[in-house]
């Protein structure tokens, strides 16, 4: 489950076509959820390891990925080394750290075939005047998920009554929330229901003046 929580040249006049598709030499990769979609963006990322140290694998790719013409850009987030090369039609990302060996991420996206966030038929409506974060779709073990990162200004128990209501009309079953508490002043309410095999939780919680959100649906089976 996500938490808050989660990236175009021409070279010698001849437009590169594609980008790096392939784990790289000296990493193993499984893949990573199927069919994912982040932020809109369709993705297919493998968890990769290898071993050895992450800098001179790093060193390696950086100096063949612009060899092949790609625009390539190194750079850190956290304790992650993050390798970047796009291409006219993608985009793909290695993101390491050294870890009994190395250990990353391995993604690759199309920009030019960007989605909506939000899919059509998601099931449950979100209420109105939210601010979009992070949504993340994609197949897991034979079933479609989606994780939705939101804030709003509106109050936690304002909410958390907007998705009782419409849970409740909408026919889920097994609805209920009950907040929890961690120290005398952060509370959050957790939201869940069922329906014909579909699952809905929700975390509220109040952070920076206003309310944000970590919505999970994962559709039947």
């Amino acid at each position: 489950m996500l938490r808050p929580l989660a990236g175009l040249v021409l070279v010698a006049a001849v437009a590169c076509e594609a980008c790096p598709q392939d784990v790289p030499s000296g990493l193993k990769g499984e893949p990573v959820g199927q069919e994912l979609v982040v932020n809109g963006l369709p993705m297919t990322v493998r968890q990769v390891q290898g071993r050895g140290a992450s800098a001179e694998l790093l060193e390696r790719l950086t100096k063949e990925w612009e060899q092949a013409g790609y625009e390539v850009k190194r750079s850190r987030a956290g304790h992650w080394d993050v390798l970047a090369a796009r291409s006219e039609q993608c985009l793909t990302t290695l993101q390491l750290i050294d870890r009994d060996g190395m250990f990353g991420y391995f993604g690759v996206s199309r920009p030019q075939k960007t989605q909506a966030w939000l899919p059509k038929d998601l099931g449950v409506a979100l209420p109105g005047g939210v601010q979009l974060n992070s949504v993340v779709s994609g197949l897991d073990g034979g079933r479609r998920g989606h994780t939705i990162g939101f804030s709003s200004p509106r109050g936690i128990d304002d909410l958390d009554q907007f998705f009782l209501r419409q849970l409740g009309s909408k026919g889920w079953q097994g609805v209920s929330s009950h907040e929890v508490r961690s120290g005398a002043a952060q509370r959050a309410r957790i939201v869940s229901a069922q329906k014909a095999g579909a699952e809905f939780s929700l975390v509220l919680w109040e952070e920076d003046r206003s309310s944000r959100a970590l919505l999970n649906l994962s559709e039947p089976p």
